[in-house]
């Protein structure tokens, strides 16, 4: 489920790149940083529709920004969708 108001909606417009990166990046206890990704294993993935089309108008950022959720731990994370039926 995309929490996407949560992660983005408070940033102000025009977004960035700069920003929205630093919205993912986590540290541990040792200060190595890492990409937060969201992880969703489903089958059946070939149901899926492209997110944008030949006449959208939503920029690159815009779409990478759509991307971005909250994780169980209530971090911002990048969405990513894993291929079950090729495990």
């Amino acid at each position: 489920m995309s929490t996407f108001t949560e992660c983005v909606a408070c940033l102000q417009h025009p977004l960035d790149w700069a920003t929205l990166a630093s919205l993912v990046i986590v540290e541990d206890s040792d200060g190595t940083k890492y990409w937060n990704v969201q992880l969703n294993e489903r089958e059946d993935s070939c149901n899926y529709t492209p997110g944008v089309d030949c006449i959208s108008p939503q920029s690159l950022i815009e779409l990478f920004a759509s991307t971005i959720v909250e994780d169980e731990c209530g971090l911002c994370a990048i969405n990513i969708l894993g291929n079950c039926d090729n495990v």
